[in-house]
Parts: structure tokens; C-alpha cells; sequence
């Protein structure tokens, strides 16, 4: 067990890369962490994350209903739905990008003593639209979990979204445990993409089409 993983420097993280790859028999690795973005990324790469988190979320509204109504949607039938969901996405963060220049106004206009430099107000933007995304990824996250635990028939107790949990199995039977641990590394995949600041329209479009493939491969159960 390595606790506060993230704080292993880069000559660490290369030389723990080689007993990752071949670990001792019989062995299991738990990189404990709160900052996994501060990780490397080719360690993240060789490991399967687990969400332990309890805490309550706290993301803003609108944002949290905007994201739930995301969340709730099924699985895209087609190409169409799958680009007219990424768009609602982008139209999300586009919302979290002028909410964040709005109160970022309002500060400025309140504290005479904010510097009025251009690169500190963009900054600070950027850091509330980086916040905002971070919470609507991690509930992104918690709820493919819930979907992957309802793949294996965990009980509802056991949801973080347990008030959702008809909609969760509703769209667990669309999917093989397979399938529903694919789309948790997805959410991984965004999130990584996110932070290479890679269009926030682009990320969701591959996510999205991601889900749709699983199906013509095959993954979906019919029943």
C-alpha cells in the first residue's frame, strides 16, 4: 500500500514502473491518492483506478442538473444522438466558461485591489471552468461505477446515485460488465484529454461514439 502515491518524483515513478509491469506472484499494488491528476501518467497507464470517495458532491447548480440530465440519458441509438449529446456537453461547459467570466466581472468590480492585468483574469476563469469540468467529470465517473456495479448486481445500497438506481439498471442491461468497465476507463480517457486542453466538444464526440461502438461490436445484450 502506497499512500500519497502522487507524491513520488519522476526518477521514483520510473524505477516503480518496472515492478509494475512484473510484479512479484501473488502480489496487489494500492496507489492511494486524493490528487490522481498529480500522478504520472505512465503509471496511471498500468494501473486500474477505484473511486473510494464517500464525500456528498458538491457541484453548483445549474450545473448539477444539467449534468444529472446528461447522466440519465440512454445509451445513443445511432451517430446523431451520440454528436447531439457531445454538443449538449460543449453547450454545458460553454454556459460554466460565461457564468465563470460573469462572477470573475463582478469580483473585479466589487475589490478595487484585484489587478486588472488581462492573463490574471483569464487565469482565474480558467482555473472556476477547470473546478466546474472536474466535478462534472467525477460524476461522470461515479456514475458508470453505479452502472458497473448494476452490470454485476450489486445492491442499491451500494450506489452512490441510489435514488437513480431504476435508470442505472436500465442501462447496466444494455451493457456486458465488459462493456461497463470500458466506459469507466473512458471517463479516465476524458478526463486525461481534458487536460491536455483538447476541445471540450471533441473529447465528449469520442466518448460518445466510443459507446455507440461498443454496441456494433456486439457488447449490448439483448433482452
Amino acid at each position: 500500500v502506497l499512500l500519497g502515491a502522487e507524491r513520488m518524483t519522476e526518477g521514483a515513478s520510473n524505477a516503480f514502473l518496472k515492478t509494475l509491469e512484473e510484479p512479484p506472484p501473488r502480489s496487489i499494488f494500492f496507489l492511494l491518492t486524493a490528487e490522481p491528476q498529480n500522478l504520472s501518467a505512465t503509471v496511471v497507464s498500468r494501473c486500474q483506478r477505484v473511486l473510494l470517495s464517500d464525500e456528498a458532491e458538491n457541484l453548483e447548480e445549474p450545473w448539477l442538473s444539467a449534468t444529472m440530465a446528461l447522466l440519465e440519458e440512454p445509451l445513443p441509438p445511432g451517430p446523431i444522438e451520440a454528436l447531439t449529446g457531445a454538443a449538449r456537453f460543449r453547450a454545458l461547459m460553454d454556459d460554466v466558461k460565461k457564468d465563470a467570466a460573469e462572477q470573475e466581472k463582478s469580483f473585479i468590480q466589487e475589490e478595487e485591489e484585484v489587478p486588472q492585468d488581462k492573463e490574471v483574469r483569464e487565469a482565474r476563469i480558467a482555473a472556476r471552468v477547470r473546478a466546474v469540468r472536474s466535478q462534472v467529470i467525477r460524476m461522470i465517473m461515479l456514475w458508470r461505477r453505479d452502472v458497473l456495479l448494476a452490470c454485476h448486481g450489486i445492491e442499491q445500497r451500494h450506489l452512490h446515485f441510489p435514488e437513480q438506481a431504476d435508470l442505472i439498471r436500465s442501462q447496466a442491461g444494455n451493457l456486458s460488465p465488459a462493456d461497463a468497465l470500458k466506459q469507466v476507463a473512458d471517463t479516465e480517457d476524458m478526463a486525461r484529454q481534458l487536460d491536455r486542453n483538447i476541445p471540450d466538444l471533441n473529447v465528449c464526440e469520442a466518448d460518445r461514439l466510443k459507446m455507440l461502438g461498443l454496441g456494433k461490436v456486439g457488447g449490448r445484450r439483448q433482452g
